[in-house]
Formats: structure tokens, sequence, C-alpha cells
């Protein structure tokens, strides 16, 4: 079985204002925790929550998609070895999480975060997020790179780009990945 996509991150320069914007959009419930990040209870009773963040310094706005695993370090090592990047060791922040990030082949960046596919959502009747997108010039690659990071439940829509940056939305040919792993 693949390891679950369990939480979203939308990274913007302004973080309460995105939060508020997508809590009057869909009626999710926002929270600020230490450190100002701002967390998202969708309420939809499925799919996946997640969070609000300003971007590091010399960092860009854009979203990452967090998969959730037993062992961050062993996801982090196998999307080296499959060409990904290390951008943040793993992290523990007490409490809360254990997380790393790396950038895959084609300047995506991917979260991955320790669990067992157990990240919970608050029952409610709210938008459900249950799908990622991720555009890059070589879907059949890509295709082939994210199976062991394949989601259960969730949707990896790969979109062929050639003229639209790493990390934006694409159109063209695509392929749906489903419980391929």
């Amino acid at each position: 079985m693949g390891n679950p996509i369990a939480w979203f991150e939308i990274v913007g320069p302004r973080p309460e204002e995105t939060a508020k914007f997508y809590a009057e959009l869909f009626g999710w419930h926002t929270e600020t925790v230490e450190g100002g990040y701002i967390t998202l209870d969708t309420h939809s009773g499925q799919g996946m929550n997640g969070g609000v963040t300003a971007p590091p310094p010399n960092g860009h706005p854009g979203s990452i998609f967090y998969a959730q695993g037993p062992d961050v370090q062993a996801m982090l090592d196998k999307g080296e070895s499959l060409g990904g990047k290390t951008r943040m060791p793993v992290t523990e922040i007490p409490d809360m999480v254990t997380y790393a990030l790396l950038t895959d082949p084609w300047g995506n960046r991917i979260g991955l975060m320790k669990g067992e596919g157990d990240a919970p959502v608050s029952a409610g009747d709210n938008p459900t997020v249950d799908w990622v997108e991720i555009g890059c010039a070589e879907p059949e690659k890509a295709i082939y790179d994210f199976n062991w990071l394949s989601a259960t439940g969730s949707g990896i829509f790969l979109a062929a780009s050639r003229s639209i940056p790493a990390g934006r939305v694409g159109a063209g040919r695509a392929r749906r990945l489903r419980n391929s792993a």
C-alpha cells in the first residue's frame, strides 16, 4: 500500500488573509498555533486538513502536499534515490509533528510527515480536499517515480506542461494515479 496524502499546506506572504479567505469560501475552521502557523480543519468528514504559513526567507508562494508514513527518513531517502533533493531534513516539533521537505526532479515541493495514515478530519459537510495536482514536463516518468508515494483515498493528477514552470497546475495530457503502489 502507498503512503496516504494526509495534509496540505498553502504558503504565501499573508497567512492571516489567506486563511480568512478559505474559511469564508469553504466554511473551514482556522486556528493559529504557536509560531503563527494557521491550521485549517475542513470539517468535511473525509479527505485531509491543512495549514497556512508564510514562505521562509527567499522562499516562494505555493502549495505543498504531505504524504504520511511511519519512517520519515526512509521516505526522504527513497525520494532522493529517485532524483529528489532534500530541502529540510527530518524535523520534530514536539507534541505536534515530525516532518521533512524535498523537491521532486521537476522542482515540486513535497512534504513528508510521520504517521500511520490516521490524520483526523472533523465531521461536517464542507468541501473536501482529496486531490493533488502536480505539473511537470515528463508525466510518464513522474507516474513511475511517484508510485512509491501514491495516495490511499486521494488522487494524484500529473499534468504534462512544457510551458508552465514546475509546481504550477498545467493543462494537457494527464493521468490520475489511484492506489497504484
